[in-house]
């Protein structure tokens, strides 16, 4: 079984709750669901890609004053996410870090976990 998580399933985006939420959530049911299903053989991996070049970045909301566009560093090809992903699932792995800067906040939000959640829009005075 493959689940299709986030970067946002360990390290919380601000102005998207929602998804971080729903990230978090395929996360842990896939990792609970892996050890109850492997007795039956049955292999689990959960992909976490960062940024993609794909129709959500084209969204409203990336670019707009709360949600910032993410450094162009940080956009992962899509080809790059499925060769991983494929790699992974071959080599059996639950974790499946598409590209190096996924693995990086990994092991960032493991060890200082708030540093991942990016900053929020400046407060005014109103």
């Amino acid at each position: 079984m493959v689940f299709l998580s986030s970067t946002a399933g360990f390290s919380p985006t601000s102005f998207q709750t929602a998804y971080s939420a729903s990230k978090f959530g395929v996360r842990g049911f896939a990792m609970a669901l892996s050890r109850e299903v492997a007795p039956f053989g049955i292999d689990v991996s959960i992909i976490y890609p960062i940024w993609s070049e794909t129709n959500m970045l084209k969204s409203p909301c990336y670019g707009s004053r709360k949600v910032l566009r993410p450094p162009s560093f940080f956009i992962v090809k899509p080809e790059t996410i499925v060769r991983a992903s494929v790699k992974g699932i071959k080599k059996r792995k639950l974790h499946i870090y598409a590209d190096v800067f996924t693995k990086m906040t990994w092991w960032v939000c493991k060890m200082v976990p708030m540093i991942g959640i990016m900053p929020t829009e400046p407060k005014t005075n109103s």
